[in-house]
């Protein structure tokens, strides 16, 4: 009978295979690295990786699920701290400007969310879930800063949250676009400065 595997032992190979994983990615691009440069990067079978995960997709899942899940939990625990919507939509912008400076490793893997996302139109139940998660995860932690301005009358009501959500991340997610091919930090600062005075902006405008 096989020696039992401790939760502990599973969590470090887990951490393991994301962190070879992304390694790979960032150097190789999504669709060009394969299972067997994971294998290599890792030091683990084939066979032991596949008995973490079920294919390079869910490799990836799970690595943006870790990734994340993490900062977007400290991210609202702060958000939550600030009494005030024009506050917590400062600070929101202030994490996103400062990227480029306090993540060295934001450009990589923006690089290979990028390519991951367009890859995924190709499978519709990858496509499903990075629509579902764009929706609940990245555009909500927008939306509910704007409506929580909205409920506490400091923007209008007659603004639409859910398009200005949609401004934002369609915005934003170009200005990343441009940094991972340009890498001008100074401009991509400028960009998401400027990104800001329009929201601002549109959570003012009375319709």
């Amino acid at each position: 009978m096989p020696p039992a595997v401790s939760e502990e032992y599973k969590e470090k190979k887990r951490k393991l295979i994301l962190e070879s994983a992304l390694a790979c990615f960032a150097e190789k691009g999504f669709q060009v690295a394969t299972i067997d440069d994971i294998v290599k990067h890792s030091g683990m079978s084939k066979g032991a990786i596949y008995n973490y995960f079920k294919s390079k997709d869910d490799i990836y899942i799970e690595l943006m699920n870790v990734n994340s899940n993490q900062s977007f939990d400290v991210l609202r625990e702060k958000l939550e701290r600030l009494p005030t919507a024009k506050e917590r939509l400062a600070h929101f912008f202030e994490v996103f400007r400062s990227q480029v400076k306090v993540n060295p490793n934001w450009e990589n893997t923006s690089r290979v969310h990028i390519e991951f996302w367009l890859s995924s139109v190709r499978n519709e139940s990858t496509k499903d879930f990075m629509y579902n998660r764009y929706q609940m995860v990245y555009k909500k932690i927008l939306t509910d800063i704007i409506q929580f301005g909205v409920d506490r009358g400091e923007f209008p009501t007659t603004i639409d949250v859910d398009f200005i959500g949609n401004v934002f991340w369609s915005t934003f997610d170009g200005i990343c676009f441009y940094q991972c091919v340009m890498e001008n930090d100074e401009l991509y600062v400028r960009l998401v400065n400027q990104l800001e005075r329009v929201i601002n902006s549109l959570v003012t405008t009375v319709e």
